[in-house]
């Protein structure tokens, strides 16, 4: 899903996102081309082995932002 120029909110200005899933209960999406400044591996340390290079985080939200699929 591709953001339209006119849609301001912050969390969504200009974003391009994965949808994962979208049914009655809401809807879970990757924001694709906004990475996180901190590395996966800083992050989730057990998961180092496993991240490709650079290893950077790509955020959801605004909604539970503190929650990692993998």
């Amino acid at each position: 899903m591709v953001a339209t120029p006119e849609l301001l909110d912050p969390n969504f200005h200009r974003v391009v996102v994965l949808m994962l899933e979208h049914n009655e209960d809401g809807a879970l999406g990757l924001v694709l081309n906004r990475p996180r400044l901190i590395g996966g591996a800083a992050a989730v340390p057990q998961w180092e082995d496993r991240l490709a290079a650079p290893g950077y985080l790509h955020t959801g939200g605004p909604v539970s932002e503190d929650s990692i699929i993998g």
